[in-house]
């Protein structure tokens, strides 16, 4: 269970990279990283949805869609084994 939540880390070490935080508020990553932390998988599913739900409104604003974002929360998800 152990490697399996370290091998996820690694992978969301992986897509935090390709993620356009920039263009999200400050805190999003250390929020999603703390929910991940304390297996906090409602607060996970709710920034997993408002993502979902908001991508098209921010890729009309910053030319990015949140698909990266989602792919984050996954992995968080993952990590904390929800």
């Amino acid at each position: 269970m152990r490697s399996a939540r370290v091998a996820a880390g690694a992978v969301a070490a992986a897509i935090a990279s390709q993620v356009k935080w920039d263009t999200y508020s400050p805190t999003l990553q250390a929020q999603i990283d703390s929910a991940a932390a304390t297996k906090n998988c409602a607060a996970l599913k709710v920034y997993e949805e408002t993502a979902k739900r908001t991508s098209t409104a921010h890729r009309k604003a910053t030319g990015v869609p949140n698909d990266a974002l989602v792919d984050y929360i996954h992995a968080a998800q993952d990590v904390a084994g929800c």
